[in-house]
């Protein structure tokens, strides 16, 4: 039986989106014959946002191994995931090597969008020989910022530190990688360029969900908070400036579409990204007029509950940025469901070439296309009648998680 260690360290009942690879990835896995350890923070010593419904998606044959941190005072602990590595280092390392020795692991998979993390694998396949691979889930690093003069989170002087020990500390950990796992093919292609090695197999590979998530998605949602979220068209995600020019477009388009009827439109959940989001939705609704048409809700949601608004809404909306090379994640998740997604982004932005294939997917390009057209485009899209329907008849399944087992057999084969 293969073994496998995952490093999570935000891992459920946290409730950010980094572990979601690892959350599909573990069930698959055991399902196909795989001994599958978890080493992740425990979340009652971090202030971390958490989400108890995260639990009905665990797999009970996963070991899952809890790194616990001191209390320490009310400052440190507000230091939150910021500090997480420089406080957890040390424990991490001492519990994955004991893992790795008694379990026997054949492979080390990093998923995580804290990059610091990296390093446990260089570390550990120094001390154990056991090969490692790295989930690039978020740009490592980017110039967008500057380019576009837009104020990054948390601001420059954060900004620049962030990007500064970012590529300083990853190079030691892509360097040893056997391979790396990229959920887009820009993420992919930066790490090829900038840190190329004949050794290290390089891929993309999205994350996606799975016919058991979205199943017990359809159990779980409240119906207060079911009435909060329903609506015709509907916005789950993080918002702030660096989407304006596409919010903008999409409220422009959606007037035009209510004067000749009329639908419900709700943005939500968007606050676990950063408060900016609150003002920004409720702020630009006003600003245009369409308070009265258009509900927001920036509460938290836990991840079933974005599931099954999903896939009741009659429309999806996924708003790009000026960045061309921003891909959200939840497109993947998007095109496991047979409802109209209707994408606004930039003209040459790299999402449609990406999922070329999904019929779903509908684009407005804010920068082209004629507000007329596209507010028109939005009444077609609410008569079309389409159902969730999964592909794949098997419980655990999604595309990445197999796709990730193959690589894992590659480097067992090749180690």
């Amino acid at each position: 039986m293969p073994s496998v260690l995952i490093v999570s360290p935000q891992h459920a009942p946290i409730n950010l989106p980094d572990h979601a690879r690892a959350r599909l990835l573990a069930p698959y896995l055991v399902s196909r014959g795989w001994k599958v350890n978890i080493l992740t923070v425990d979340s009652e010593s971090v202030d971390m946002p958490k989400d108890s419904t995260l639990s009905l998606l665990e797999s009970k044959s996963c070991k899952i191994h809890k790194v616990r941190l001191s209390s320490g005072d009310l400052i440190r602990k507000r230091l939150r995931s910021s500090d997480l590595w420089k406080r957890s280092k040390a424990q991490f390392i001492n519990l994955g090597s004991s893992i790795i020795a008694r379990e026997n692991v054949d492979v080390v998979f990093t998923a995580t969008a804290r990059f610091a993390f990296f390093e446990l694998g260089s570390i550990w396949k120094e001390k154990h020989q056991v090969p490692f691979v790295v989930d690039i889930q978020d740009q490592w690093r980017t110039s967008f910022y500057k380019e576009q003069n837009i104020r990054p989170p948390g601001g420059w002087l954060r900004y620049n530190l962030s990007q500064y020990f970012t590529n300083k500390n990853l190079s030691p950990a892509f360097n040893a990688s056997v391979a790396t796992v990229s959920v887009n093919d820009e993420y992919r292609k930066s790490v090829a360029n900038e840190f190329p090695s004949r050794n290290r197999k390089d891929v993309t590979i999205p994350i996606g969900t799975n016919h058991n998530e979205l199943s017990v998605a359809r159990r779980v949602l409240s119906s207060k908070q079911k009435e909060i979220l329903s609506g015709d068209v509907v916005f789950l995600g993080g918002g702030g400036d660096i989407m304006e020019k596409s919010f903008h477009y999409i409220l422009r388009c959606v007037k035009l579409a209510l004067h000749r009827r009329q639908f419900r439109v709700t943005f939500g959940g968007f606050s676990y990204a950063s408060k900016i989001g609150d003002d920004f939705f409720s702020k630009k609704v006003g600003q245009i007029g369409l308070e009265d048409s258009i509900k927001v809700y920036p509460g938290r949601l836990s991840h079933l509950s974005a599931l099954r608004i999903f896939q009741e809404s009659k429309i999806n909306l996924v708003l790009g940025t000026e960045d061309p090379h921003y891909t959200p994640s939840r497109l993947s998740i998007l095109s496991r469901i047979d409802k109209p997604t209707l994408i606004i982004c930039r003209s040459d932005s790299a999402i449609p070439e990406q999922f070329l294939s999904i019929a779903s997917f509908h684009y407005l390009f804010y920068d082209h296309d004629a507000e007329e057209q596209s507010s028109r485009k939005i009444l077609e899209l609410l008569e079309s009648d389409r159902i969730s329907n999964m592909n794949s008849k098997e419980e655990f399944v999604d595309a990445g998680s197999s796709q990730i087992e193959a690589l894992f057999n590659e480097v067992l084969q090749s180690a």
